[in-house]
This record gives structure tokens, sequence and C-alpha cells, in this order.
């Protein structure tokens, strides 16, 4: 009767220590499972966050560098220029541009806005912000032509604080040559299509 019931205690130390070891065993493995998946989740966010880093920098707009115009107009803030938030308001930007264009114009004899028969007449315009500008900076206007038209001519711009080599804007503007009296359009003559044909690259 004793060496039966020693045997019988022992089945059960025996069952119990299997279980026991079988409970590590299961905890072990869920254990790994568990580090495993956690770790292959960390990789899969950090690669997720970079793919989206990388596609977020080649979706957002670049300045154009100084080099990219071939016609550079130097000028300088006014006192005037600067808005409450101490910087150059966004209406500055257009009135440069516009200038710019304008000087390129009256310096190679393509207007005569006095006495002429035809003048340039902005018909669409936008701009791209990638930095502040504020009185007194020194700026400097790149000007090129993007698409030279019958009767239209698409200006791209890009304003410069000097020294710098990105730009801080960037912008663009369609002229369109039209009868003074009319406001239709007419076609760019041949010495004028010339003069801007410097401005493309």
């Amino acid at each position: 009767t004793r060496g039966k019931r020693n045997r019988t205690e022992l089945m059960f130390q025996v069952v119990s220590f299997i279980s026991q070891a079988s409970f590590l065993l299961n905890s072990y493995i869920f254990y790994r499972i568990i580090y495993h998946a956690q770790a292959t989740l960390a990789r899969c966010i950090v690669v997720l966050e970079t793919t989206n880093r990388e596609r977020e920098l080649m979706s957002r707009k670049q300045p154009p560098a100084l080099t990219d115009f071939p016609h550079h107009w130097h000028t300088t803030t006014r006192w005037d220029d600067n808005d409450v938030y101490g910087h150059l308001n966004n209406v500055v930007h257009y009135r440069l541009f516009d200038t710019a264009v304008n000087r390129f114009l009256l310096d190679n004899g393509l207007l005569d806005f006095r006495t002429g028969k035809n003048v340039y007449l902005v018909v669409e315009t936008g701009c791209s912000y990638f930095a502040e500008l504020a009185y007194p900076d020194k700026l400097i206007v790149g000007l090129r032509v993007a698409r030279l038209g019958t009767s239209s001519v698409t200006y791209e711009t890009g304003l410069f604080r000097d020294g710098e080599a990105a730009a801080a804007a960037a912008g663009h503007f369609v002229h369109v040559l039209v009868d003074k009296a009319s406001r239709k359009p007419v076609p760019i003559e041949a010495n004028s299509r010339t003069a801007f044909e410097t401005l493309m690259m």
C-alpha cells in the first residue's frame, strides 16, 4: 500500500512538473512571439515615417536658385514695405516682380506705355513664399521666360536677399500684348521675341 502511494505521489509530482514546464515553455514562446511582433511593428513604423518624410520633401515645392535666372535686377526694400508682422507684406513681392519685368521691357525698348499703340497686360499671377524678407534687406529679382506665345509671355521670377543663393519667394505671371485702344491681343513683333528669347533657359 505504501509503495502504491509513493508511486502515486511520484506520478503526481511528474505530472505537476510536466504541467509547470509546459506552462513555462508556452509562456516563453508567447513572450518571444510578442517580442518579435513588437520589434517588427517598430521597424514598420520607422519605415513608414521615413517614407512619409521623403514623400513630403519630394512633394514640397523647393525654392529656385539665383543661377536659374539669366536676368537679375538689383533693388532694395523701403521703410514702409514691412507690415505689422515685421516682414515684407505679400503685396510687396508682387510689386517687385511687376517692376522688374517692366524695367526689362523699358530698358530693351519693348514697351512705350505713354505713346505706344500696344501695351502688356497681366492676365495671371501667383507666388510661393519660402523665407521672410524685411527692411532694410537688399534684394535681387531673378527673371526668366518660361513660355513665349503668339501674344503672351509667361515669366518666372525669384526674389532673393542679396548674397543668398536660394529664393525667399518665387512667382510667375503672364503678360498679353494688346492694342491699347481695343484691348484685343496682337502678335509680339520679331525684335521683341528676340529680346524675350534671351531670358529663356
